[in-house]
């Protein structure tokens, strides 16, 4: 049988009342959005599973590592300049079983040259050793789309395969992009909510990212639906409190700016902190979209909590990250002028992309792909993704059905 050590959760931070609300972020690496592909890669592999890190068992646990037969990286857009993967790299250098990395992503601007990027990416030192742990220990490595597969075998990573993030096989059902698809065909009742904004950290806006920020804040302020922070910054998340008056006020002032400056402020205070939520359960975080008719904005994660959740989820690509998922998912897409070129949202939701057929299909190529990527490595793949890889699994199994509390802070 295999015996998985995981880096990071299950996809909940465990007991999070233990933790103070930084503390809380670091145990998700400053993004709840990990705790979404944490979740999934955990679905997705058989065996026992250990899980190390901040939150679960200690990277100094000896008895963690005893009678591993592999160890899962779940990877993110690590392939980043200017990051400092030190610890990291010292980390994985310790790991004695094959290395399976899943989801590395390369960051760039749209429409940049991967040729470039690689170029750039050797010449930083920090990335070069990561790159170079990765090349040494990795038995497998799945990447984000084809664009981070090319970066990746010009930085001679070769035997590389493109499946997209983990979270694309959280939903169970073999037919959830049918009916997302049967959803978007109507934005008329699409359009009268509630609906979910997967947000972008307002200290983080300018240019085209402001623009569309604003506009997804003003549509959801006029419905019900939840505004979902990933990365925001922790004083403005702080706040336990339903009228978003009790979080810092000077973070307050700055989103407010930022997001709706236009707005009066005791407006905007109640709006604010009526609908934004930050998530230390993807769990929770799925079930709670349950309750939305869709998902729409720029992060990634927040549009697959959606689909695992049964709705749509429509991503708004505003980097290569965003882009190449999308293209290598199959996601439902909505071009970022044609966001801000609606006149409501309804128009905007008739301006959305999406093959439901090829997204089944695709999800379940990679499925398979994935399956027996995983057994030539000695590696057992799931009975949830075997039946994903099969079509067969009509049932989709709830992710919030799982042991374990409500981990979130609601604003």
């Amino acid at each position: 049988m295999s015996i998985v050590g995981f880096l990071g959760t299950s996809g909940f931070v465990p007991e999070p009342e233990r933790f103070t609300l930084e503390d809380r972020m670091k145990a998700v690496g400053a993004n709840s959005g990990n705790l979404m592909f944490q979740l999934a890669a955990s679905r997705i592999i058989g065996g026992e599973q250990r899980h190390i890190g901040f939150a679960n068992r200690s990277y100094g646990d000896a008895q963690a590592y005893k009678g591993l037969t592999h160890f899962v990286f779940p990877a993110a857009n690590h392939l980043r300049l200017g990051s400092d993967w030190t610890l990291l790299v010292k980390f994985l250098r310790t790991i004695r079983v094959p290395l399976v990395v899943l989801g590395l992503g390369a960051q760039a601007a749209l429409g940049a040259d991967a040729d470039r990027v690689a170029a750039a990416l050797e010449a930083d030192e920090n990335i070069a050793e990561f790159v170079a742990v990765v090349r040494e220990k990795a038995a497998l490595v799945s990447v984000r789309g084809e664009f981070s597969a090319q970066v990746c075998r010009r930085l001679g990573l070769e035997r590389v395969i493109a499946t997209g993030c983990p979270s694309l096989m959280l939903n169970a059902s073999p037919r959830v992009g049918a009916t997302a698809a049967r959803a978007l065909a109507d934005p008329a009742t699409l359009a009268q909510g509630p609906f979910a904004v997967t947000a972008a950290n307002p200290r983080e806006l300018s240019g085209i990212t402001e623009r569309i920020e604003r506009r997804l804040f003003a549509w959801l302020a006029e419905r019900d639906g939840l505004y979902v922070q990933q990365s925001g910054p922790t004083p403005l998340m702080s706040t336990s409190g339903s009228d978003g008056l009790a979080a810092d006020p000077d973070e307050l002032r700055a989103a407010h700016r930022a997001l709706a400056p236009d707005m009066r402020p005791d407006l905007f205070g109640y709006a604010f902190g009526r609908s934004t939520r930050l998530y230390f359960d993807a769990r929770t975080w799925i079930g709670d979209l349950e309750r939305c008719k869709f998902a729409l904005g720029a992060r990634l994660h927040g549009n697959m909590a959606a689909l695992a959740a049964g709705v749509p989820g429509i991503v708004v690509p505003v980097d290569s990250r965003t882009d190449e998922l999308a293209d290598c998912m199959c996601l439902a897409r909505l071009a970022a002028d044609d966001l801000l070129e609606a006149g409501s949202l309804e128009d905007a939701l008739q301006r959305v992309r999406f093959d439901g057929a090829a997204y089944d299909a695709s999800r379940r190529a990679k499925a398979a792909e994935l399956v027996a990527a995983f057994e030539s490595i000695g590696l057992a793949p799931s009975q949830h993704l075997l039946g994903l890889a099969r079509g067969t699994s009509d049932r989709a199994v709830s992710p919030t059905s799982a042991e374990g509390g409500e981990s979130h802070a609601a604003l």
